[in-house]
């Protein structure tokens, strides 16, 4: 019997016992407790390696360490929406994101690249996104699209491509 089941069959058993007067107050706690294991997700098997390197990157700057659980709870948010967000929707992808994210902080506006913590990150993680992936100024979109443009060309017209990394003729 899988956990649906088992909730299913306790619920109706206990509305049954209740129809004939019994006391229930046992019951609707397993009840209860069932139903919370049934709400708890698999976590991400990339959320130590993710703490991890966040971890490192705090170092970076000389920052201090410090766990909490609420840490633990913005990083497991953050990679669910990740998940969600990314093409793939794996775990491997949600992982990427974040690494991507940390490692591309310095597009962020100053504001954004002051807090550090992942409660932060995860409450502001949509306009971090969208700083990293469009730029945060103007001038800094501009150098982005003229990467990419760039990229392009060079993928199309094979530039830079011979053994000194100069263009071919």
């Amino acid at each position: 019997m899988t956990l649906k089941e088992e909730i299913k069959w306790l619920d109706s058993y206990i509305k049954k016992l209740v129809k004939q007067g019994a006391e229930v107050i046992v019951l609707r706690a397993i009840l209860s407790r069932l139903k919370g294991l049934d709400k708890k997700e698999e976590p991400n098997p990339h959320h130590n390696d993710a703490m991890g390197f966040y971890h490192n990157w705090l170092k970076s700057f000389d920052l201090p360490v410090i766990r909490s659980p609420s840490q633990g709870q913005a990083l497991k948010s953050i990679l669910l929406q990740l998940k969600g967000a990314s093409i793939d929707k794996t775990d491997e992808a949600a992982f990427e994101s974040f690494k991507a994210i940390l490692m591309h902080w310095g597009r962020l506006n100053i504001s954004l690249q002051r807090n550090k913590s992942l409660g932060v990150i995860n409450k502001n993680l949509l306009e971090i996104i969208d700083k990293i992936k469009n730029g945060s100024t103007k001038q800094q979109s501009g150098n982005l699209e003229a990467v990419k443009v760039y990229d392009r060309l060079r993928s199309k017209y094979n530039y830079g491509n011979d053994q000194n990394g100069k263009m071919d003729s």
